[in-house]
């Protein structure tokens, strides 16, 4: 059977008319199903009429707890699964305006035949200089290549993206041998 480690509060005893009660510090451990029995001699009473919860530190948030008065045990809960799909934005507006690319030859030396083009795979001379089909700009001084020539931004709005499934469903109880040896609960116990 699985247990928890308790720790007094300074200055946590209280009384309630004929009930008395005081607050306790639990490590939790590690989980087991149905709960983690409560010993009542850990708030100091013989018999536990109820128990609240009352605080804890900062790993503890992130589960619920609820204390069984039938079995005298503490449960611990996880918030259920969000299941569902995220669809992409959707483009709506104007396509890119058409746009051109447009080659560049530079003027190169004449030779004896005087000013020519000249092809060959992949490149283009003239005069035997070479122009490379890579993006070479007119002012670069060079023999020339594809100069680019921009179409514009295209317009338009993008959706937001849209979730489809379920919301989270209700909370389940830890599994059994979970480690939640980082969480520290605060009890107020009560009972004689």
């Amino acid at each position: 059977m699985a247990t928890m480690t308790a720790s007094e509060v300074r200055n946590g005893n209280v009384s309630f008319g004929d009930m008395k009660g005081k607050i306790v510090d639990f490590i939790i451990g590690t989980y087991a199903t149905n709960g983690l029995a409560v010993d009542p001699h850990s708030f100091g009473l013989n018999t536990l009429q109820g128990v609240q919860i009352v605080g804890g530190n900062a790993a503890s948030g992130k589960y619920q707890y609820a204390y069984d008065t039938v079995n005298k045990k503490l449960l611990v809960y996880r918030i259920g699964v969000v299941t569902g799909t995220v669809a992409a934005p959707t483009f709506t507006g104007d396509a890119l305006a058409a746009h051109r690319h447009s080659l560049f030859v530079a003027s190169g030396a004449t030779d004896a035949t005087g000013a020519r083009v000249n092809a060959a795979t992949n490149s283009l001379a003239m005069n035997n200089a070479a122009a490379t089909v890579a993006g070479i700009a007119a002012a670069s001084g060079t023999a020339g290549g594809v100069v680019d020539v921009t179409g514009g931004t295209p317009t338009g709005t993008n959706s937001a993206p849209a979730f489809t499934g379920g919301v989270a469903g209700p909370l389940t109880e830890v599994s059994n041998g979970v480690d939640l040896s980082l969480i520290t609960v605060r009890l107020l116990g009560m009972g004689f």
